[in-house]
């Protein structure tokens, strides 16, 4: 199962993208605020606690306790929360596979294999700080819509902000996604570049990278 990975930088964005996928269909699925927010608040504290100790330049004892001890609260927690996603019937066994989980019918054929292809990547800058990304397949001729690789694939979106030397992530279910910065970030360079993503977290390859100054 993918959130059994041991790999730091695997597992925490499997993490961030059971967050979201939550997040997103979180009406559908019921899923009550006493499950999100803990949720939403332990990932973002993995999260910081990976970036801060990944830099060499930064990482130390301190650091890598930190990161430890903020991934085991997590694990602790998705022990708990993963079980209650699968007893839901709300949530298919397909929306469970794309989220990195068992199915309940053993027959499920399962996920699909990593993305062989990189996309398209579009990324306007807009008022109040904020960046909107766009992802498509690749087509012949003028693209009049945005469509996906395959109707499975997720994406996956990496920038970086100038003067930085972490690459960010967001994930997301949709073709379109959100960039907000702070306003003391504005006038500085963001390169985006994006992948499609398939239930297990496999990216393919990169797209082209993007640069875009935050207005």
């Amino acid at each position: 199962m993918s959130y059994r990975t041991r790999k730091n930088a695997a597992w925490i964005a499997w993490a961030r993208g059971l967050r979201d996928a939550c997040v997103e269909n979180a009406t559908a699925w019921q899923l009550e605020e006493t499950w999100l927010q803990p949720l939403s608040s332990l990932v973002n504290a993995a999260t910081e606690a990976y970036e801060v100790n990944a830099p060499k330049m930064t990482k130390n004892h301190a650091t890598v306790a930190a990161k430890n001890e903020a991934f085991t609260r997590l694990k602790e927690f998705l022990r708990v929360f993963i079980l209650r996603l699968i007893a839901d019937t709300r949530i298919s066994d397909e929306q469970l596979v794309a989220m990195g989980l068992r199915a309940r019918d053993r027959k499920y054929k399962g996920p699909l294999p990593r993305p062989s292809k990189e996309p398209m990547l579009e990324v306007f800058a807009g008022k109040h700080h904020v960046l909107d990304a766009y992802v498509s397949a690749e087509q012949l001729g003028r693209a009049t819509t945005r469509v996906r690789e395959n109707r499975n694939y997720s994406i996956v979106i990496r920038y970086k902000i100038e003067g930085e030397e972490v690459w960010r992530e967001v994930h997301s279910s949709r073709l379109h996604a959100y960039l907000m910065f702070e306003p003391g970030q504005e006038g500085k360079r963001v390169t985006l570049t994006a992948a499609w993503i398939n239930s297990r977290f496999e990216r393919g390859p990169w797209s082209n990278e993007v640069t875009v100054i935050i207005n």
